[in-house]
């Protein structure tokens, strides 16, 4: 028997393996139309329910960008994992968010995270069933609705938190409804 463990055992020859090649084209993240106002890194709480009681649970960590749409002038927030980018965290900055200083180096803040949204999951409510083409395209262009739900932000320092906290009270207080 090998040191190996597999014994005797040999791939077969025959067995072609695919072979994945790259993309020639870079992969969109769906930010190219965005304007940066705002980077630091940041750790992703979410507070959920698991065994009958609430707790926080990590979604990721990585950069956390406020990010402007040069098209429709919303702004978000994104969070992509450092070792996967895997989004967790797309979130529109919206009239009346507050975010409350829960620690030092901690924020909570109440958002509607679409990279946490299950695919069957709704985004909008109480769209009218009955309406005309010019209605239909106004209700399409409004951003989605939904109910929002807790999560904590963890920076390295209490100057981050301040800076990203004070960031987004600016932006706050220029939206329109």
């Amino acid at each position: 028997m090998s040191s190996s463990g597999l014994g005797d055992w040999v791939p077969p020859a025959s067995k072609k393996v695919p072979v994945i090649e790259k993309p020639k084209e870079p992969l969109k993240s769906g930010e190219e139309d965005d304007t940066n106002h705002h980077e630091t890194r940041g750790k992703l709480y979410k507070l959920v329910e698991k065994e009958g009681n609430m707790t926080w649970a990590e979604r990721g960590k990585g950069p956390l960008l406020i990010n402007q749409n040069n098209k429709t002038k919303l702004y978000r927030f994104i969070l992509r994992n450092d070792k996967s980018n895997r989004l967790v965290l797309n979130a529109a900055l919206y009239k009346g968010l507050t975010v409350t200083k829960a620690a030092e180096k901690l924020l909570n803040l109440a958002v509607v995270n679409t990279a946490d949204l299950k695919k069957d999951e709704p985004v909008v409510e109480d769209k009218k069933e009955e309406t005309t083409d010019e209605a239909k395209k106004e209700e399409e262009a409004k951003p989605a609705s939904a109910i929002p739900e807790l999560y904590a932000l963890r920076f390295a320092s209490k100057e981050n938190a301040d800076n990203f906290k004070a960031k987004i009270e600016s932006i706050v207080k220029t939206l329109d409804e």
